[in-house]
């Protein structure tokens, strides 16, 4: 038996209706392809749409809002802040912390290799912290777990 052309286009058009489901009003679905920094969102005020972008605008860092208090490095800088007193010969006061950071050194030097030593040759996480003092820079490195140590010329952090 031969199906009849007009009868198996009815039935290609009733199945692909069946798949386009009506989910009620378009303005309440998701955008699905846009990325989320551009989804427009109502104000549910006024009903206006509002750009979030333009919310997540924060102003820089202060840079005397580091905290030496901070949980990752606390110690750390407070026994930096202690040893850049007593070289510097400011007290305290007069010191600033202007980075503090952890990073990943390249070797077991921890970011303060020193002439003739040998270093295991492998990643070490760690940070570093300066602090400045009458113009002059003091740098201090370590490895995570370990007290910060004084270095003259620190090595950079792998990126």
């Amino acid at each position: 038996m031969r199906a009849h052309p007009a009868a198996a286009i009815c039935a290609a058009v009733l199945l692909l209706a069946a798949c386009g489901v009506d989910d009620g009003d378009p303005a309440e679905q998701p955008i699905e392809d846009a990325p989320d920094d551009e989804v427009p969102v109502e104000d549910p005020a006024d009903g206006t749409a509002d750009d979030p972008a333009e919310d997540d605008v924060t102003d820089p860092p202060d840079d005397d809002a580091i905290d030496a208090s901070d949980p990752l490095l606390g110690p750390e800088i407070e026994t930096a802040l202690d040893d850049a007193e007593e070289r510097s010969g400011l007290p305290r006061e007069e010191l600033t912390i202007t980075v503090t950071e952890l990073v990943t050194w390249p070797d077991g030097a921890a970011g303060c290799p020193e002439p003739d030593m040998m270093y295991t040759q492998a990643l070490v996480d760690g940070y570093r912290i300066v602090i400045e003092a009458d113009g002059r820079a003091y740098h201090y490195v370590g490895a995570e777990g370990q007290d910060p140590s004084y270095c003259e010329s620190p090595q950079e952090p792998v990126s």
